[in-house]
This record gives structure tokens, C-alpha cells and sequence, in this order.
């Protein structure tokens, strides 16, 4: 279930976190919390997607929510079969999410799916990314149960950004990198440095290059 409210410190900012995609109804979730973050007040000026740790899941729901952000040409899954164009259907919020301004939270737990919407928002111009770089773990696997209970797992293909460099030959990068001695879950939300580099990404236009440097240190 994803867990979203404004932010204290900047009410005008949304926060929606994702631990993976393995509900089939997450991508449902997700444009229910879109929904309720846009009513509330004061206006939304922005999002943060924070998918630090998150796991991946299905890749039908990982492009139904790139949908709300990103719809269109998102991906690309290559096979022994070929490369599949992925497709982000238009989302019921996209219209209207547009001209607001996206950072995407990452660490090196984020895998698979999250990494696949991660980079596909980052290379589309969409997002911008804080964090470390993530797990480069983005083969898109099946299972297959058997009769005494055993099953296997089969890598099937691997996910490519639309420009046919492969997500998982380094991860995904960030453009604001967070030193990796930072164990963000020792950190309350007011203090923690993912959401602190977010928020001035979110106050830096993207043509212009962000001045800060990346944050370092325990509390």
C-alpha cells in the first residue's frame, strides 16, 4: 500500500512512497493517493517518489503508475525473441501532473521494477534523481510452480532505457548523489538527507544545474 502525505516542512510538496510493486492493485492505489494529495491544501507544487529499498514487482503496474507521470514510449525489454517497445498508458492524473515538477528518491536496495520506472522518468526528462545508485538488478523474471511444490525462477529478459542502453550494466545513476555512510532510515523526515536534496531540487528549475553537494555524515 503506498504511503503518501504532504510535507511538513514544505506542505506544498506531495510524498508518496513505494516499497515494490508485487500488489497487482498498486498501480489503483497509487492514482487513489495522486488523487488525494491534488485536493488538499495549499496547492500541489510538487512530488517526490520515493522508492528507496523498493523490491520491484509486475511490470504491467510499474507502467500503469509511469503512466501518471510519463505517458507514451517509456522502455524497451530485450529478449533472445528481440526488443519490445514498453508503453506507459496515459494515467487519469498525467494532464493534470505535468507541469509540476517530479524527484525520484533511489539507494542500492532499489531493483527491478523500481529501477525500471526510475530510469525510464529520468531518461525521459520527467524526473530527477537523488540517492546512490541502484541495485542493477532489472531482469524480468517468471516463475514456474511445479506438482511437489518447488518452482523456478527464470530470467526471461532485461529491461532497456528507450535509447537501448541496457538499466542494469550500472543501475541507475542519480543526478544528486547521497554519500553512501547515510542510513536514511536513522533519520526523522525533517532531517533526512534524501528529502532535503529532493526539495531543492524540486526549487531549482531543470535548465539550470543544481548547486548543492552531496550529503554526507550520521546524525
Amino acid at each position: 500500500v503506498p504511503q503518501y502525505h504532504r510535507l511538513e516542512r514544505n506542505p506544498g510538496i506531495g510524498y508518496l512512497s513505494l516499497a515494490s510493486f508485487q500488489d497487482e492493485s498498486v498501480a489503483f492505489e497509487v492514482s487513489r493517493a495522486l488523487a488525494l494529495l491534488r485536493v488538499a491544501q495549499p496547492p500541489l507544487e510538487g512530488l517526490i517518489l520515493d522508492l528507496r529499498g523498493n523490491e520491484g514487482g509486475w511490470i504491467e503496474e510499474v507502467l500503469d503508475i509511469a503512466g501518471q507521470f510519463a505517458p507514451g514510449d517509456f522502455a524497451r525489454e530485450a529478449s533472445r525473441f528481440g526488443i519490445t517497445l514498453l508503453v506507459a498508458p496515459q494515467g487519469e492524473h498525467a494532464a493534470a501532473l505535468e507541469p509540476l515538477p517530479l524527484v525520484v528518491l533511489v539507494d542500492g536496495q532499489s531493483e527491478s521494477g523500481a529501477e525500471l520506472l526510475a530510469a525510464g522518468l529520468q531518461h525521459a526528462g520527467r524526473a530527477r534523481v537523488v540517492g546512490q545508485p541502484s541495485a542493477a538488478n532489472t531482469e524480468i523474471v517468471y516463475a514456474y510452480g511445479y506438482d511437489d511444490g518447488s518452482e523456478l525462477w527464470l530470467a526471461y529478459s532485461q529491461t532497456l532505457r528507450l535509447d537501448g542502453s541496457p538499466i542494469g550494466a550500472s543501475g541507475v545513476v542519480p543526478d544528486h548523489f547521497i554519500a553512501p555512510d547515510i542510513f536514511w532510515p536513522e533519520y526523522p523526515e525533517r532531517d533526512d538527507p534524501y528529502l532535503n536534496a529532493a526539495l531543492e531540487l524540486l526549487e531549482t528549475p531543470l535548465d539550470k544545474p543544481h548547486p548543492g553537494k552531496p550529503q554526507s555524515g550520521k546524525p
